[in-house]
């Protein structure tokens, strides 16, 4: 008898309007569409329950069983020469129950995504858990939800489609997650005296806010300690995973959209890319703001790891006292305040993945002998607890300290240094490669004009002269900060970004670096601007609406600029 998610597999290829054949976890075909016949010679019914080696010897989808990752390779038989398939694993519950092959003849030219298509297979299994989901948009509107949620709370589901989560279920939190892109768990009254456990969470993709996920169940049915304890950890692992959802869908290298093509980004990021490939413990320097960070994810997402978390944690940020619970977790009971049931910590929820340490050169030497052990042997006990607990998985640790002077201090052992630095990258500071400010300035605009919605098409030329020219020793932190105050200057109609738009001790700093005789920056860019306020108030016969047009300022801002310059009437006239 086959599995509820076998058979969901089943209809999901017989829906597929491309060749696509359904495999379970033995390597055996569950269903072959139509479409697929001819690729290999089969009558679909034929192929049932046979390997799918067996028709298709030497395929990649071994490389699926093996690595439990998705492989898009180029192959071909007899009776279709050449072709992309694309095999997806399908993960459910923890474990692998199968793949989904999907075929695409090279002629077809449309490329095809057995990933995408595998949305609409974990759409069909939501309606169908034993947990009440509802899915919404960014604003609170229900589009999704199913059975059981509407079940749980005594609806239809067109009672609840379209409608404000909030109305449907007065209990709900999602509204307050969506606005601060937040989460929220725990109890709740239900329908009568019925208590129900509620988990709500917002859903983003690239810092914006998509949607939010509600969950729903009996309070009743999490009575076991060991259910609740694997569900706090299930949940804890969704958060990490949603918010790189859209980066691992990506087909572009991820160190490619890393920006920078001066000559020192570019060696360091064909070296990262080489070293991402391998599971060696790595070691980032560089000053704050230089994008530590950045790299450390791209590593991960470049890796065999990808598929799994990549689990970041400020060594700096946290009391020394809590510091061993958030890495290495805790038991029930373990100090006062202590979670019932415990709680994981980074360490295992990055187990398969990649754990970023940052700020490393502030950890506490006594946390520094704990770690150490975890470093040679992968493996460490909860705070409170006696279990050792093993945990594979790839360390990139990060500092703006020199280790070697912290060795000398005392402050930082020598033994770890050695662990931590097998492979040692210096990223390079913002004002080595100055060249590449252009470039960062334009990448940065543009997520600032999505985030506010202000279309900016540029810097001004003095501008651009003083970005290239100042030494930011904030780096790219201090780039996006000076930029983001800008935006919040800008007056209704300006579309580019000048001196004036720029923070006041910002401005006083780059006039020490730009080559000017007598006069300020401040100064100079005043007197320009007064200057091209009147030239357009002279080609405009004094007409200050059709001057403020021609200078894309709106008008309310216009008149405030000539109050501040204090131009008359009659040098409007005169054009000076």
């Amino acid at each position: 008898m086959k599995s509820r998610e076998e058979n969901i597999l089943i209809k999901l290829v017989g829906m597929l309007p491309v060749p696509a054949v359904a495999v379970d976890a033995a390597g055996k075909i569950l269903s072959m569409n139509p479409q697929a016949g001819p690729i290999f010679a089969y009558q679909p019914e034929e192929t049932l329950g046979k390997r799918f080696t067996t028709i298709f010897p030497g395929t990649g989808i071994l490389e699926v069983f093996a690595s439990g990752q998705g492989v898009k390779c180029q192959e071909n038989t007899p009776f279709c020469p050449v072709f992309i398939a694309d095999y997806q694993p399908i993960w459910l519950e923890g474990r692998l129950t199968g793949v989904l092959a999907v075929f695409q003849p090279l002629e077809w030219g449309e490329d095809l995504s057995a990933a995408r298509l595998l949305t609409n297979l974990y759409e069909a299994i939501l309606a169908d858990v034993v947990v009440g989901v509802a899915v919404t948009d960014s604003q609170g509107q229900v589009v999704f939800v199913n059975k059981v949620y509407c079940d749980l709370l005594n609806l239809q589901a067109e009672e609840v489609l379209g409608r404000p989560v909030n109305l449907v279920f007065p209990h709900s939190r999602l509204s307050k997650a969506l606005r601060t892109g937040t989460s929220w768990t725990g109890q709740v009254p239900g329908v009568g005296n019925r208590r129900l456990f509620l988990s709500e969470m917002a859903i983003t993709s690239g810092g914006q806010v998509l949607g939010g996920l509600s969950k729903v169940l009996p309070q009743e049915s999490l009575q076991d300690e060991e259910l609740v304890k694997h569900y706090q950890a299930v949940e804890d692992k969704l958060l990490l995973y949603k918010n790189e959802l859209e980066q691992l869908r990506q087909e572009q290298s991820p160190f490619q959209r890393i920006v920078g093509f001066s000559s020192q980004m570019m060696r360091i990021k064909r070296l990262a890319e080489k070293v991402a490939k391998g599971d060696a413990t790595i070691l980032l320097h560089g000053e704050s703001g230089t994008g530590k960070e950045v790299f450390a994810q791209a590593i991960h997402q470049g890796s065999p790891r990808w598929k799994e978390p990549f689990i970041k944690i400020n060594c700096a940020a946290i009391p020394d006292k809590l510091l061993e619970a958030e890495l290495f977790g805790y038991e029930e009971g373990a100090f006062t305040g202590a979670a019932k049931g415990g709680k994981p910590g980074k360490f295992e929820l990055a187990n398969g993945g990649t754990i970023f340490l940052d700020e490393i050169g502030d950890m506490p030497l006594n946390m520094q002998a704990k770690l150490l052990r975890v470093l040679q042997d992968r493996s460490f006990e909860r705070v409170g607890g006696t279990r050792t607990l093993q945990v594979d998985v790839r360390i990139i640790a990060a500092t703006n300290r020199d280790l070697e002077e912290l060795i000398q201090r005392g402050e930082f052992r020598l033994d770890l240094y050695y662990r931590f630095s097998v492979i040692t990258m210096e990223i390079p500071p913002l004002r080595e490669r100055r060249e590449d400010v252009p470039l960062l300035a334009n990448h940065i605009m543009e997520k600032l004009s999505q985030r506010y919605g202000i279309e900016v098409e540029g810097l001004t030329p003095e501008v651009r002269h003083c970005f290239t020219n100042h030494p930011w020793p904030g780096n790219v932190r201090q780039l996006e900060n000076v930029l983001e105050h800008a935006f919040n200057l800008l007056e209704e109609g300006e579309k580019f970004i000048g001196i004036f738009h720029l923070p006041e001790r910002f401005v006083k700093e780059v006039g020490n670096n730009i080559d000017r005789p007598s006069e300020t920056l401040e100064e100079i860019m005043a007197s320009a601007e007064k200057k091209a306020i009147l030239q357009a108030l002279a080609a405009t016969g004094g007409n200050r609406m059709e001057a403020a047009n021609l200078l894309g300022i709106h008008r309310s801002g216009f008149y405030q600029k000539l109050k501040k310059y204090g131009i008359t009437g009659e040098e409007e006239n005169n054009g000076k």
